[in-house]
């Protein structure tokens, strides 16, 4: 996950749910990488690990290998913006990957669907399905 973002993400926590925007972040990195970073950078909002190739493919994010100056050893998901209705339906998709990004073309009729397992405790890392349903 792009630490940076999740710091600037997590700087405007408050203004964001004060807003009434809710915030969950999703990444391909497995539940230790993903635990160690929640707690690293004390993020204040869920994050969903373990996303697959397929569905980052699914969500018409780019996938990257890994590369010698970032320490994972799995393809991952290039940052991708989703925001969705109160209703889960996609109102607006930003995905991009230096030098390239923009909005995508096509329609919105659809929806993220999100099915998580139950949270141990009050951790912020959860393990979660990802997807796209037609509405």
């Amino acid at each position: 996950m792009c630490i940076g973002t999740l710091q600037e993400v997590n700087s405007k926590i408050a203004a964001l749910r004060e807003a009434g925007i809710e915030v969950v972040a999703v990444s391909a990195d497995k539940e230790d990488v993903a635990s160690a970073l929640v707690g690293e950078l004390s993020l204040s909002f869920p994050v969903v690990y373990g996303l697959e190739e397929d569905v980052m493919h699914e969500l018409g994010l780019y996938v990257s290998d890994p590369t010698n100056y970032i320490a994972q050893s799995h393809r991952f998901a290039e940052p991708g913006y989703f925001f969705l209705t109160s209703t889960s339906k996609i109102q607006y998709v930003s995905i991009a990957s230096h030098p390239m990004g923009g909005r995508v073309n096509g329609s919105f009729d659809r929806r993220v669907r999100v099915e998580c397992a139950t949270s141990k405790g009050k951790s912020r890392v959860r393990e979660c399905s990802v997807g796209i349903s037609e509405e």
